[in-house]
């Protein structure tokens, strides 16, 4: 029976060390039938059940076998392991403690104790009891690897690569250590690497779902959003939750702009794991990328609070504080990473940049500077830095700064775009536009884009390019009102004043308080000679920005032009106070005074004027005639002459120059310009009413009746003609027909009168008319009428002109002498 027993306790020990472990318990279980038990028997029954799982019965079996031999070390271990498959840890450690007092070398019951220790995070412990082993069984692979973990976990990875390399070396193909060496080699950069273990570990293990997510993950630090997806899908298929893989998938689709799918998938991870502070972060930024600024600042919120040490959680939230513009909050999250790395360049930079937002522009230089000290070739704070160089108009520095970002960073648009910004401002348009060129061939144009380079196109009065690049920022963005506005612009540069009215409008039904866009669209108006309604307009943008010189200054030119002068003079006035350097507020306040009759302070203003702009024709003509009404007439004409040669052909011109040469007496030249303006317009009312005055002068007298009759056909209305053509017949010696002229003048000032009884130029010539007639009484009249309106000194000293008029053409009489003395009077008043 004993050689039985022991043939039966052979095989069994032969078919345990092959694995066959159902026909090994069969074998010991005949040995203990047929002999009395022993601790051995029992110690191998026992660990037979525990290889096969049935860790109770092989548990019972060990007590038996510890029973019969307490220090029986090979059963206390098997039983320690099997206690701690059951959960029963403390139980398990007291067994192996008890194997390894027992025998303080057995590697496996330091092995096995030090794996217990590691699934319990006891990372020393288990490090300490894995070396143990390691040193009394320095060829198992399986040892050294866990301690591989072991280090691993700790973020011990160049120790760790040590043990993976050795362990691998020893066993080339187990996937779970290739798939840890792939996790160490990835957290210390070397990501190729990384691949290749994990592409190793997924060939001998297909439906890995760890390896799968880890290699996922590091296709996702590579940039590889599409390979990561696929792994990252494939370990959710195969696990289900694993929060770990949703989230990594999620920041994929971040990262890939997929902002629906990120927040799905990082919201399933939170599903499963409510307290994942990595997710949590992620998730919101996912919902700032989406705009939900509140919602975001929640989850960064609980992030931070389940982890504040993570330096992305909180940098993100100061980010999100600044789009809600809680620019205090913001910086103290930046100072929080400062306080943990004060040469964290990232937090330097964006903590200025909050400081540019909050304009307080010296300290965020200040930081900028900084983030460029810890990091020369940080070209967004560079950029950033330029930008608020821009800001404080300092555009020399800005333009360095932003040039500086594009070389470090060529492909940077942000810089590009900057540059081309300040270019602009700096006056080198084309360089600016070269730039905006670059930008915008190099992908899909940006409205942004297109209306910027439209802006430099304006500055160089490119204005049909212009047009054009607003037209096709519209095409991309048909309601975006600086697109809208800024081609009304043009059109209205372009001197197409209805279309340009048609763009404003719509400007202002997109945006109501629109001021640029009320007073662009007024100044269509008065360039329509729309008097009234860009009054209205302009008073519009007053009321909704009183502080813009423009408006102010439009509103002036177009009172002026309704004969408004006092009130054009006061808005004029505003105008420079806000803007002392509106070249239109001065020339156009030039010509106010001089309307007034204010000659000195109109030749003050157009001096200013002239000096900015020499070779403006406009304002050298207006100075002309305010130098002509102030008596230099010679002064005068060198300016007429200068701006006919800036503007030949211009009537107006023509006309102040003409009106010189008859005060100056040089009349043939005064006819030639005259004949140049009827020839160019040959309805004009100047050139027409002054033709038949000139030729009299020159004594061409039956000319000058035949220009007489032409005019008072044309213009039936106007007495003055009928006054011209009454001198003329004085000076043939036609009496009758004179007075016959001169009755019909006075009825038709009278009419004018009395419909408009302030209209005082009139009320001035028919003073002359009665005293042409010799009407002293009348002409004292209305001379005393005319003083009681308190008539401006404009009109008192071109009263006086036509007196003299009147005395060189038809010389002293009672009625002259006596207005004459009037308006003495009216002149000292």
């Amino acid at each position: 029976m004993s050689d039985q027993a022991d043939k039966l306790l052979e095989r069994a020990q032969e078919h345990m060390k092959a694995g066959r472990h159902e026909a090994a318990l069969a074998d010991f279980n005949r040995v203990l039938e047929l002999r009395p038990a022993s601790a051995e028997i029992y110690g191998q029954r026992g660990e037979v059940l525990r290889r096969m799982g049935r860790y109770r019965d092989a548990i019972a079996s060990l007590d038996q076998a510890i029973a019969s031999d307490p220090r029986y070390a090979f059963a206390l271990a098997s039983r320690g392991d099997a206690r701690a498959r059951l959960g029963d840890v403390a139980l398990a450690l007291s067994d192996l403690n008890a194997a390894i007092t027992v025998d303080g070398k057995y590697s496996w019951a330091f092995f096995r104790r030090g794996e217990i220790h590691l699934d319990a995070g006891r990372h020393d412990e288990a490090i300490a009891d894995l070396t143990r082993a390691i040193e009394l069984e320095p060829e198992r692979a399986s040892i050294i690897a866990t301690r591989g973990e072991a280090y691993r976990l700790v973020h011990r990875h160049r120790e760790a690569l040590a043990d993976f390399d050795e362990a691998i070396k020893l066993e080339p193909n187990v996937s779970w250590v290739l798939a840890s060496r792939g996790k160490s080699r990835a957290l210390c950069d070397e990501r190729e690497a990384a691949l290749s273990d994990f592409d190793r570990a997924i060939e001998i293990q297909p439906d890995y779902p760890w390896a799968l997510a880890q290699r996922g993950e590091v296709h996702r630090l590579m940039g590889n959003h599409g390979p990561a997806i696929a792994d990252l899908s494939r370990a959710i298929a195969l696990d289900p939750k694993n929060a770990w893989a949703w989230a990594s998938r999620g920041a994929c689709y971040r990262g890939e702009k997929r902002l629906e799918e990120a927040w799905s998938d990082l919201s399933q991870a939170l599903l499963l794991d409510g307290k994942y502070a990595w997710a949590l972060a992620n998730r919101g930024m996912t919902l700032f990328d989406l705009g939900r600024f509140e919602d975001a600042l929640q989850d960064l919120d609980k992030s931070i609070a389940l982890d504040d040490t993570n330096p992305f959680a909180i940098g993100r939230r100061a980010e999100t504080y600044v789009e809600l513009r809680r620019y205090e909050a913001a910086l103290a999250d930046f100072e929080r990473l400062l306080e943990r790395d004060p040469l964290d360049g990232w937090a330097i930079a964006h903590r200025a940049d909050t400081l540019r937002l909050m304009e307080r522009f010296h300290e965020a230089i200040a930081g900028f500077d900084r983030a460029t000290e810890v990091n020369p070739k940080y070209a967004w704070a560079i950029a950033s830095r330029a930008e608020t160089y821009h800001m404080l108009e300092r555009y020399e520095e800005a333009l360095e700064d932003f040039t500086r970002a594009t070389e470090i960073q060529p492909d940077y648009p942000w810089a590009r775009e900057g540059r081309a910004r300040t270019l602009n401002k700096l006056l080198r348009s084309d360089e600016s536009i070269s730039e905006l060129d670059w930008l915008i061939n190099r992908g899909a144009p940006s409205p942004r884009l297109l209306r910027m380079r439209a802006q430099a196109y304006v500055s160089q009065g490119r204005y049909e390019e212009a047009l054009s690049d607003y037209d096709a920022a519209l095409n991309l963005d048909p309601r975006r009102i600086e697109s809208i506005s800024g081609r009304g612009n043009v059109l209205r540069l372009l001197e197409r004043h209805e279309e340009a009215i048609d763009a404003f409008t719509r400007t202002i039904e997109l945006s109501d308080d629109n001021a640029w866009a009320v007073s662009r669209r007024a100044d269509c108006h008065r360039a329509l000679g729309n008097y009234e309604k860009a009054i209205t307009d302009f008073t519009t943008a007053i009321a909704i920005e009183p502080h813009e010189a423009f408006s102010f200054a439009g509103r002036g030119d177009a009172l002026r032009q309704t004969r408004r002068y006092e009130e054009a003079l006061r808005d004029l006035d505003r105008a420079l106070e806000l803007d002392p350097d509106s070249r239109w507020a001065v020339g156009s306040r030039a010509d106010t005074l001089r309307l007034l009759g204010r000659y000195e302070e109109a030749l003050s203003d157009f001096d200013t004027a002239i000096a900015w702009d020499p070779k403006d024709a406009w304002l050298l003509s207006h100075r002309a005639d305010t130098l002509r009404r102030a008596g230099r007439l010679m002064q005068a004409l060198a300016d007429l002459h200068q701006a006919l040669e800036l503007e030949p052909g211009d009537v107006w011109i023509l006309g102040r120059r003409a009106h010189t040469y008859i005060d100056i007496g040089r009349h043939e030249n005064a006819l030639q310009d005259i004949s140049s303006i009827l020839d160019r317009t040959p309805s004009d009312p100047f050139a027409l009413s002054m033709r038949p005055h000139v030729l009299r002068q020159l004594d061409r007298f039956d000319e000058a009746l035949e220009a007489s009759d032409d005019v008072i056909e044309r213009f039936p209305d106007r007495s003055w003609h009928l006054y011209v053509r009454a001198v003329t017949h004085r000076k043939r010696g036609d009496e009758d027909a004179a007075s016959s002229d001169l009755s019909k003048a006075v009825r038709l000032a009278q009419e004018r009168l009395a419909q408009e009884t302030d209209h005082m130029d009139t009320r001035v010539d028919l003073i002359v008319y009665l005293m042409a007639l010799g009407d002293a009484k009348q002409a004292r009249r209305q001379c005393d009428h005319l003083l009681s309106q308190d008539p401006p000194e404009r009109l008192i000293q071109g009263a006086r002109q036509k007196l003299s008029d009147f005395r060189e053409l038809l010389g002293e009489n009672h009625a002259s002498k006596e207005v004459r003395a009037l308006l003495e009077r009216l002149s000292k008043h």
